[in-house]
């Protein structure tokens, strides 16, 4: 078969072969179709290039693509100097745990077997599922405690969510930009949440546990100012029977303005008493203060991991059913304020701090 496609000499009688003629049309419709396309889609920009790691899957586990693994330590250190290093770095990921990888993490970007090596996106736009409990807060997301099958959606999140499929709550695949702040307790991040808990202490138990687990928490806690305001509402009755949760009337908490807490470093050994205002089943005021129900506290503390927990002490021997609503305010700060010295004489003489500030000591 000849050149179809051959040029013609000037004074060369022109004649089209129809393989010729038939390339031309074909030629003509892919150029009708681009600029059909051109029009029906405006032009966007290309979104910028996205961080692509390359990890070793140390989870234990063969791994499926749009996983999600946290981020734990190069393979190869920087001391041992290897060949490798030229490559650049090679990151082990694992399961992801809060706090410890809120904000460090990873979305798989190919099925990976375990201890394989393979690629995953750090930071930019990618499909991943999200847990979504409440469509008014799905608008970041991050990592699921435990869990490589979806991150989950929450108000303070390193993930901003810029597409979900559907209008329900539940796991969805949702397009997600990575890295767009937020997460983990060295950031900046202002937050704020709510709940409702119901608790009932029954001596029906054969032990009496004084003290529960936390039954709440908030991650990213490190160097905050933190505002808990809490209302307790006593059941209609203190077994577990009868009408729970009992007064569900809202209720001013009649001026007690909450707990402030300065987090900074944490301490995983200290629990804080909260001040709450308490209301019987009717929803009339019982009191306030740390102890407003006689023997019941509600405590709080910040661990030295960023996390802050909610957690109930009663070291009475009554039967207590309640449930127990709050709110958390949260303002986070880079690092620990330092603290402005004034006054004169003794510590608060100038001389001993220098500049007149304090720095606490990390």
């Amino acid at each position: 078969m000849g050149d179809t496609l051959k040029k013609v000499q000037p004074g060369d009688p022109l004649r089209i072969p129809a393989a010729t003629f038939n390339t031309l049309i074909d030629v003509a419709r892919d150029h009708l179709a681009s600029r059909q396309n051109a029009r029906r889609r405006p032009e966007m920009p290309l979104p910028p290039p996205g961080v692509i790691l390359t990890i070793r899957n140390d989870s234990g586990s063969d791994r499926d693509r749009f996983e999600v693994l946290g981020l734990d330590e190069p393979v190869f250190p920087p001391e041992d100097n290897t060949a490798d290093m030229s490559r650049g770095p090679v990151m082990s990921c694992i399961y992801p745990v809060d706090p410890d990888h809120l904000g460090a993490f990873v979305v798989l970007l190919e099925p990976i077997a375990s201890g394989a090596i393979g690629r995953a996106m750090a930071q930019g736009a990618v499909y991943v599922q999200v847990q979504i409990y409440d469509l008014d807060k799905a608008d970041r997301a991050d990592i699921t405690d435990g869990e490589t099958g979806y991150l989950t959606a929450t108000d303070s999140g390193s993930a901003r969510i810029l597409w979900y499929d559907g209008e329900e709550t539940g796991t969805v695949w949702c397009v997600c930009l990575l890295g767009a702040g937020g997460g983990s307790g060295g950031s900046t991040d202002d937050s704020s949440g709510s709940f409702t808990a119901h608790y009932s202490m029954s001596r029906y138990f054969t032990e009496w546990p004084e003290e529960t687990p936390a039954f709440w928490s908030l991650g990213g806690s490190l160097n905050s100012l933190i505002q808990i305001a809490l209302d307790v509402r006593k059941c209609q009755y203190d077994l577990p029977t009868g009408n729970h949760p009992g007064c569900t009337l809202a209720k001013a908490n009649q001026g007690f303005a909450g707990n402030c807490l300065a987090s900074w470093a944490g301490d995983d050994d200290t629990w804080f008493d909260l001040g709450y205002t308490a209301h019987d089943a009717d929803g009339d005021l019982i009191g306030q203060g740390v102890e407003a129900i006689p023997y019941f506290h509600i405590q709080a503390r910040v661990t030295t991991s960023g996390s802050l927990e909610l957690r109930t002490v009663n070291d009475g021997d009554s039967m207590l059913s309640c449930v127990i609503a709050g709110a958390v305010w949260r303002k986070s700060y880079p690092e620990a304020p330092g603290t402005i010295e004034f006054g004169a004489g003794g510590c608060h003489d100038d001389t001993t701090w220098g500049d007149g500030v304090w720095e606490p000591e990390s």
